[in-house]
């Protein structure tokens, strides 16, 4: 390229692309500028550009909307052979942008010239398939284009069809050197690629030597083994979802922090002892058969080792790590272990996990020297003792999940310093030994033998999570609860029990931070006033009890109550009152037949699926705010109601009475669900001026025509099964950019003379599904063979 371009523009520098290796460049995304390709004053390329060009350079940018640059690129493009680009005024309306995506479409792969970026911090190549038929290998000049990124530093390179190998090599290129010899490859600059992303790709060899690079991420890649010598400043490699076998030499990884080499088929380590001094992470979950890890040479040479996973390997012992002295996070789960030992010298320790190893019985003494350690988890284990964990006096967070546990003992006394604490599905029939844990503010006790609530809550000052479900109480004693002094509490389940009422007058006054209170699947039967002054609760789910009647004037004093579920009861009226803030109100699955709503006007969503409901009362009233109702499975005739629910923009009310679809719809101007399936409708109307429309579910009515969709441009699922339709003529849903499923089984059409008019070409993805006694003829037709792949024809015949 002539320097003269360049200097037209002291702020631009120039972007330079051999035609005859490119054959179209498509930009795409959040993209602020516009690219310039010119072509060498070489003859022969100038004569391969002509061919190419004429073809047409695709350009899409989002800038300068007044300005159309890509049309004036594109005819300075196709101009003429030479292609000189050099206009000034159309240069400076570049603007600077942060990351580029290109899609090549190579012709040659083996002369790939210097480009020069002079902002772009990230770029994404993206290789089309013709590259792959005329190279397995990517290495030598191919990639000496890089040398120029000066800025770069991030780069990710997607190919299409998968390749081989993938070779990135240094020869010591001298930068200064204007001829570059083939032999070259990629330069040693400073400021080269820091990070290369390479997911997904199917590459099975990787060389990466010599380089600067810093981040290296082969995702879900085929690699079977990694040869990655002399990467210096390498800090980060992630080989995770690979085919990888056997750990090859990593001893030139200097630099290396962070190792990922999860979810590979890895046997053993005899090899893995390489001085890795810096390495700070490592991940080896998921090989597979490892069995023990004493292989790994006991990590001695990972001195400076922080985190270790070691997960879903299938070990059985626990062993090696003498050497591991700067260790705070342990992974040891999904093993087979059967004995907590050999972890004495891990006096740093902040976080171990050993769940699911269904073998370990007990802690036994190995938590002796774990002074620091703050969270333990051992979910879904055979313990029953915890004989041995008053040790870990700093412990914050412990999890004993579903284990064989059935007492709290007085070892927990211990545990001072403890902030959550996780004993759920458990064999405990008593709370008992928690005087001392002041600083708890998470319990978990539920699905455990527990009947009756103690005064050992009363202790737990700080609590704010408490979950008592799934325990069988069958009631809350308000002298013998303790319940009620916990007044920080602020998340309170006591669902899935066997409560009837609350006993002696039990009232939750004093848990005046309680924000979510969760009395589902018990035998309640109504409720007074044991809410009152539950100033700040926003969640109350009192579904699947035996409600039968509310008192609405006391949930009326609850301010700031924003969801109410009161589905599953036998709640036969309601009258909520309109001070209330609700945005959420389920009363579906009750016996309601009349409803008042008026003045909700805070009401978002409205459940009310399967009453006995023929109308709504005050839903034309107030309701400013209303998105979404469902009235599935109920006695409604109408829709009339909904005209001034403005805001609206979902209706499922499947499963009614209703005859026809009402003028009033078409005021719904945010409407984009209406599921009207299994009703009586026998004409598609009204519906011209709902332009948000997405998905139309009308199957099971009684419609014979398809008509008065043409103006729904947004319609991506049209539902008419189980219909009355026998012909479908004049229909043009080519119009219909947006449709992706056309559902028209079983509904006899016999008559497909107008069938043409589907103009399937511009539905890409369309997915049809009918009944069709002609279907032979539909597959004829013009056009249509290249989505027979996605036609139903729902009729058990071979057409």
């Amino acid at each position: 390229m002539e320097n003269s371009f360049s200097s037209s523009c002291s702020t631009i520098q120039s972007l330079y692309f051999p035609p005859h290796i490119l054959q179209h460049i498509l930009q795409s995304l959040p993209i602020d500028i516009i690219w310039l390709f010119t072509i060498s004053s070489n003859k022969n390329v100038s004569c391969i550009a002509s061919r190419l060009f004429y073809k047409k350079i695709l350009v899409y940018y989002k800038s300068s909307s007044d300005y159309n640059q890509s049309n004036e690129f594109n005819d300075l493009i196709c101009s003429n052979n030479t292609n000189r680009i050099n206009n000034p005024n159309t240069i400076s309306k570049l603007s600077n942008s942060k990351n580029a995506f290109l899609t090549f479409t190579m012709l040659d792969f083996s002369e790939f010239s210097s480009l020069i970026y002079p902002y772009i911090d990230q770029i994404n190549f993206i290789f089309d398939p013709i590259i792959l038929n005329q190279f397995q290998t990517i290495s030598g000049s191919n990639l000496q284009f890089l040398h120029n990124l000066n800025k770069i530093n991030s780069i990710s390179i997607k190919f299409h069809y998968s390749n081989d190998k993938l070779n990135y090599y240094n020869n010591n290129y001298n930068n200064n050197d204007s001829n570059i010899d083939s032999n070259n490859t990629i330069p040693n600059d400073d400021n080269l690629i820091q990070f290369i992303s390479l997911f997904k790709q199917n590459i099975t060899k990787l060389y990466l030597n010599s380089l600067n690079i810093t981040n290296l991420d082969l995702l879900l890649n085929e690699l079977l083994d990694n040869n990655n010598n002399n990467n210096n400043k390498l800090k980060i490699l992630k080989l995770s979802n690979n085919n990888i076998h056997k750990v090859l030499t990593l001893a030139n990884l200097k630099s290396l922090k962070y190792l990922d080499l999860s979810n590979n088929k890895i046997k053993n380590f005899k090899n893995f002892n390489n001085i890795l001094f810096n390495l700070e992470s490592l991940n080896l979950s998921r090989n597979i058969n490892i069995k023990k890890i004493e292989n790994i040479n006991n990590f001695k040479n990972f001195i400076n080792l922080k985190k270790l996973d070691l997960s879903y390997l299938n070990l059985y012992k626990i062993e090696n790590f003498d050497n591991l002295t700067n260790l705070v996070d342990l992974n040891l789960s999904f093993n087979q272990i059967d004995k907590i030992e050999n972890l004495e010298h891990l006096a740093n320790l902040l976080y171990l996990n050993l769940s699911n190893n269904f073998k370990i019985t007990e802690f036994g003494d190995s938590f002796n020297n774990l002074i620091n350690l703050e969270t333990l988890l051992l979910n879904n284990s055979s313990i029953s003792s915890i004989k041995g964990i008053e040790k870990l006096k700093n412990l914050k967070i412990l999890s004993l999940r579903n284990s064989r546990i059935k007492t709290i003992t007085k070892e927990f006394k211990k545990l001072v310093n403890l902030h959550q604490l996780d004993l759920c599905d458990n064999r405990i029939m008593k709370i008992e030994n928690l005087e001392n844990l002041e600083q708890l503010t998470s319990l978990n006790l539920s699905y455990n033998n527990i009947k009756r609530l103690s005064n050992e809550l009363e202790s737990l000052k700080n609590l704010k999570i408490l979950n008592l479900s799934g325990n069988g109480l069958f009631e809350i004693d308000k002298d013998s609860s303790g319940l009620n002094e916990n007044e920080k509490l602020e998340w309170l389940n006591l669902s899935q029990n066997r409560l009837e009422s609350f006993h002696n007058s039990f009232k939750f006054n004093k848990l005046k931070k309680l924000e979510h209170l969760n009395l589902s699947f018990n035998y309640i039967e109504s409720i007074k006033d044991e809410l009152l002054n539950l100033n700040d609760l926003n969640d109350l789910k009192l579904n699947n009890n035996n409600i039968q009647m509310v008192n609405c004037s006391c949930l009326s004093k609850l301010n700031n109550l924003k969801v109410l579920n009161l589905s599953s009861n036998k709640i036969r009226e309601f009258s909520i009152l309109k001070e209330m803030n609700i945005t959420k109100l389920n009363l579906s699955k009750n016996k309601l037949i009349n409803l008042n709503i008026q003045g909700l006007k805070h009401l978002e969503n409205l459940i009310l699926f399967k009453n006995e409901i023929v109308h709504i009362k005050g839903i034309d009233n107030g309701l400013a705010k209303l998105r979404g109702i469902n009235i599935m499975q109920n006695k409604i005739v109408s829709l009339k109601c909904f005209k001034m629910l403005r805001n609206l923009e979902w209706i499922k009310a499947s499963k009614n009475q209703i005859k026809r679809l009402d003028q009033e719809l078409s005021e719904l101007k945010k409407l984009k669900q209406l599921m009207l399936d299994f009703n009586n409708i026998s004409k598609i109307e009204n519906l011209s001026t709902n332009n948000n429309l997405q998905v139309l579910e009308l199957s099971n009515n009684l419609i014979e025509k398809i008509e008065g969709i043409e103006e729904l441009k947004n319609l991506k699922v049209l539902n008419l099964n189980n219909n009355k339709i026998s012909k479908i003529e004049n229909l043009d849903l080519g119009i219909l950019r947006n449709l992706r499923t056309l559902e028209l089984f079983n509904n006899k059409i016999v008559d497909v003379d107008n069938i043409f008019f589907l103009q399937l070409s511009k539905q890409n993805s369309l997915k049809i599904s009918l009944h069709c006694k002609d279907a032979a003829g539909i597959l004829s037709l013009c056009g249509f063979n290249k989505f027979q792949q996605c036609l139903n024809l729902g009729e058990e015949k071979a057409y």
